[in-house]
């Protein structure tokens, strides 16, 4: 039932949150604001939206192309993830994401420091995730397969971890939290990396558009929170990448 899920996401949100405040009480995540070159925080915030916007057009127009039979085809999973797939993962979020959000940064006379790509917080930021995925077992189950299949689909979703999260946590996130605050910054860029999800449940996963609303506005919303909450917690877009690498993985 999609309330059991609910519960299960918003179980799994706050244990994540417990365990992230635990680690930094311990190690104490270094607090510096990431630096943006323009000073107008809304026009900035109106860049980001757009870009996000634009990739939603783009990304749409994709998945229509996309047909589930290759999924609903393969026999296991083994006949799924491969390393053709792999590679296809990155070059698609490289032309899709990665290349679009290089060029509005050139634009907009911003480095790669403005949306998280730094030293600080490193060491941390990589160990952090591993300590808050034992926290993901309670809204879902790992989906196991054998070591090398794991490898592979770990390397999989390397891209769109990484792609994702440079555009709606370093680049969105950042932005809409320097116009809005804190906190609806990071329910906007949430909710808005929800969206970004619809156009596959739609025409993908098949979903009925209110099923597929339901879906992203409860369990994946609340659970599309904590990545933010860690790059909030962080300043580093690794600890979120990684994370959600490693929940992609977990999952699929």
């Amino acid at each position: 039932m999609e309330i059991t899920s609910i519960l299960r996401a918003l179980a799994s949100t706050i244990a994540a949150v417990i365990v992230s405040l635990v680690f930094n009480k311990i190690f104490l995540f270094k607090d510096v604001k990431q630096k943006i070159a323009q000073s107008n925080a809304r026009t900035e915030a109106f860049w980001a939206i757009g870009l996000c916007i634009f990739l939603l057009i783009i990304g749409t127009l994709l998945v229509s192309t996309y047909s589930s039979s290759e999924i609903q085809n393969a026999s296991n999973i083994k006949d799924y993830y491969s390393i053709g797939y792999a590679v296809s993962q990155f070059v698609v979020f490289f032309f899709v994401m990665g290349l679009p959000l290089y060029f509005v940064l050139r634009i907009r006379k911003q480095g790669m420091n403005s949306i998280g790509f730094t030293k600080l917080n490193l060491a941390k930021s990589i160990v952090l995730p591993f300590i808050i995925l034992p926290t993901m077992a309670i809204s879902s189950n790992y989906q196991g397969t054998n070591a090398g299949q794991s490898i592979i689909k770990f390397i999989a979703f390397l891209p769109v971890g990484f792609f994702e999260e440079a555009v709606f946590r370093g680049y969105l996130q950042t932005r809409l939290i320097n116009w809005i605050g804190k906190w609806w910054g990071l329910f906007l860029s949430s909710l808005m990396f929800s969206l970004w999800h619809l156009p596959y449940r739609l025409l993908v996963d098949r979903m009925t558009f209110a099923y597929a609303i339901l879906n992203l506005s409860t369990s994946f919303l609340i659970g599309t929170l904590i990545l933010g909450w860690v790059f909030l917690l962080t300043r580093n877009i690794v600890a979120p990448t990684i994370l959600h690498v490693l929940v992609d993985w977990w999952e699929a």
